[in-house]
């Protein structure tokens, strides 16, 4: 019988790999398990029809799964649900670490002391607003 823990963790390995490296042939690079082969294929084919919402990529439903098992007419077993799960998990996360912004996304703050609170102001611009720059931005009639 087979360590389902280590046949996890083996094809995160995998994943991992293959999205840190896109496109690579390498011969360096980790093996999907024969054990985890049919769900790994489960898995890509259901990426490959993975949804996509108005916030990014959306994860692989129960039902996308339970439909998969009854069009190929190999139904997936619970432990390859759970392996498929994790897989998707793995894959989003990975997915949001690369849709995160590169920069701090706070504001830059500046502000006075006044009377013991620290009054915030939001730096919009480092260039002052002088009458020429307000006539370009508001051209009058």
């Amino acid at each position: 019988m087979i360590d389902l823990q280590w046949l996890t963790d083996r094809m995160v390995e995998v994943l991992r790999w293959q999205i840190a490296h896109p496109g690579a042939d390498d011969p360096d690079a980790p093996d999907v398990p024969l054990a985890g082969r049919r769900v790994w294929s489960a898995f890509l084919a259901l990426h490959a029809a993975r949804g996509v919402g108005g916030f990014g990529p959306g994860s692989i439903s129960n039902s996308e799964i339970e439909a998969y098992g009854r069009v190929q007419r190999e139904p997936m077993r619970p432990f390859e649900v759970e392996i498929i799960r994790t897989l998707d998990l793995e894959w989003m996360k990975a997915a949001a670490e690369k849709a995160a912004p590169k920069e701090d996304p706070t504001p830059q703050m500046s502000g006075d002391d006044v009377m013991g609170f620290f009054r915030k102001k939001q730096v919009v611009s480092q260039r002052p607003l002088t009458p020429a720059l307000f006539d370009a931005l508001f051209p009058g009639e």
